[in-house]
């Protein structure tokens, strides 16, 4: 893994405001879809594609890996790409999509501001004291929509790339 590198600012704006919204926009959404590529070390990880549904769907594709779909409270998962599916209960129901980071978000502060795929973005940094994991989002000036993710904790580097959101979706039981 490459190391990350970003200037501070010499004054930082505080960005509670910014993320407490963002996490209501990303609440508020139909849908959501984003790969989470996530690591203990350097090297290796697991890359996947999450598919949510408002207000209980689920669907997640590990590459080379595990898959699962929740559909309120049924669920299907399998180990790897063609394996059965196992079907079992999602007690309580998933409540999606929800904000990766968390309910909580404290020392939020504005880094500065970039461009994600042309679109203007502050690029935040806070942490969740429960998890407990430092993040750094890339949110979307005009939406307040996270365009990208990323998440340092102990032993657990994960980074999230937004691709699609209020699209419509097909969560189907597998076959």
């Amino acid at each position: 893994m490459r190391a990350r590198l970003f200037d501070v600012p010499a004054e930082t704006r505080p960005a509670a405001a910014i993320v407490a919204r963002a996490a209501r926009t990303t609440r508020a959404l139909k849908s959501l879809v984003y790969t989470e590529a996530l690591r203990s070390g350097p090297t290796g990880g697991l890359l996947t594609t999450w598919s949510l549904q408002a207000p209980d769907e689920v669907e997640y594709r590990i590459r080379g890996g595990a898959d699962a779909v929740v559909l309120g409270t049924r669920r299907w998962d399998r180990d790897r790409p063609g394996a059965p599916w196992r079907r079992s209960q999602q007690i309580p129901a998933l409540r999606v999509p929800q904000p990766a980071w968390g309910s909580r978000a404290t020392n939020a502060y504005v880094l500065g501001t970039a461009r994600v795929n042309g679109r203007p973005v502050w690029v935040v940094s806070f942490a969740n004291p429960t998890t407990p994991a430092w993040f750094t989002a890339w949110i979307d000036r005009a939406t307040y929509r996270p365009l990208r993710l990323h998440m340092t904790a102990a032993a657990h580097f994960m980074t999230h790339r937004y691709l699609a959101f209020d699209r419509p979706l097909k969560i189907e039981p597998p076959r």
